[in-house]
C-alpha cells in the first residue's frame, strides 16, 4: 500500500543509467531514502519534484529493508535559484549532506529539523547573508535540534560567566578562564551572546543577526570544528564548499 508524505529532498545518487536514490527529510517520518526507478526516462511522471532542492509531496511504496519505491513526486516549492550562484549551491550541498548524516533513518520526528532547512535555503535564495554565517548558524543548530546542544550558559565546571571564555569543542561545554581546557576556543561577549541567540532563536529569526569579520572567524572555526568531532562523519561537499571562500 502506498504512502503519501511531504519532504525535501536532502540529496540524490544516481544507480545505473536510469535509476537514483533520493534522500528525502519529511514532515513526520524523519530521513528516508527512495528508490526512483527509470527516473531518467519517464520524468513526466515524477516532474522536477523528485530533485534535490525541490519540496514535494510524495506517493512512495515502501519496503521491508526501510527502502521506499517512489510512485509520483509533486513539487511544492523549490530552491533550484541556488544553482545560480556555485557558492550558494555548494553550501545547500553542504547543508543537505551534514543533515543527511546526522538525521537517523526512519525516525519519526516534530519536523523542527526540516523547518530550519527550509528556513535556512529561503535565506540563501533570497538574501545575500553571509554564507560563512549561514553554514556556522546551521551547524549549530542542527545539532542542537538532533540532541547534541553544547552548555553555553555558563562554565560548565564552576558556573562563572569570566570572560574570556573558552568553548571546548570535545566537552560540548564554556569554560572559564580558570577552568579552561586545552582544545578551548577563546571567545569574547559578543561571541558568547551570538551562540546564546543561535541555539535559542525563533526559527524565522534565525538569521536575524551579524557579527564582525574576526568574529566570524572564530565562530565559523568553532561550529565547524564541533560539528565534525561530534558527528564523526566526512561530508564530502564540505572541502569544495571551503575551497569556494
Amino acid at each position: 500500500m502506498s504512502e503519501k508524505m511531504r519532504g525535501l529532498i536532502l540529496k540524490e545518487v544516481n544507480t545505473g543509467e536510469a535509476d537514483k536514490i533520493i534522500t528525502v527529510l519529511t514532515e513526520k517520518n524523519g530521513k528516508i531514502s527512495v528508490l526512483a526507478k527509470n527516473i531518467c526516462r519517464v520524468k513526466g511522471r515524477f516532474g522536477a519534484g523528485a530533485s534535490f532542492l525541490c519540496y514535494s509531496d510524495f506517493e512512495v511504496e515502501p519496503s521491508r529493508n526501510e527502502l521506499y519505491y517512489l510512485r509520483r513526486a509533486t513539487p511544492v516549492e523549490n530552491f533550484f535559484s541556488l544553482s545560480e550562484q556555485i557558492e550558494k549551491l555548494a553550501l545547500a550541498a553542504y547543508l543537505g549532506q551534514l543533515t543527511s548524516a546526522i538525521v537517523p533513518e526512519c525516525f519519526p520526528t516534530e519536523g523542527k529539523t526540516l523547518a530550519l532547512l527550509l528556513n535556512t535555503f529561503y535565506v540563501l535564495a533570497n538574501t545575500n547573508r553571509d554564507i560563512r554565517l549561514v553554514k556556522s548558524v546551521f551547524e549549530l543548530r542542527l545539532m542542537a535540534e538532533e540532541g547534541y546542544a553544547p552548555e553555553t550558559l555558563s562554565c560548565a565546571s564552576c558556573g562563572s560567566t569570566e570572560f574570556p571564555l573558552s568553548f571546548s569543542v570535545i566537552n560540548g561545554a564554556v569554560f572559564c578562564p580558570s577552568c579552561a581546557k586545552e582544545d578551548g576556543i577563546l571567545i569574547n561577549e559578543t561571541l558568547y551572546k551570538a551562540l546564546s541567540y543561535i541555539l535559542n532563536a525563533d526559527m524565522k529569526k534565525l538569521y536575524a543577526f551579524s557579527v564582525g569579520e574576526e568574529n566570524l572567524k572564530v565562530l565559523s572555526r568553532l561550529a565547524e570544528d564541533y560539528c565534525m568531532y561530534h558527528t564523526g562523519r566526512e561530508i564530502p561537499a564540505l572541502n569544495y564548499l571551503k575551497s569556494l571562500f
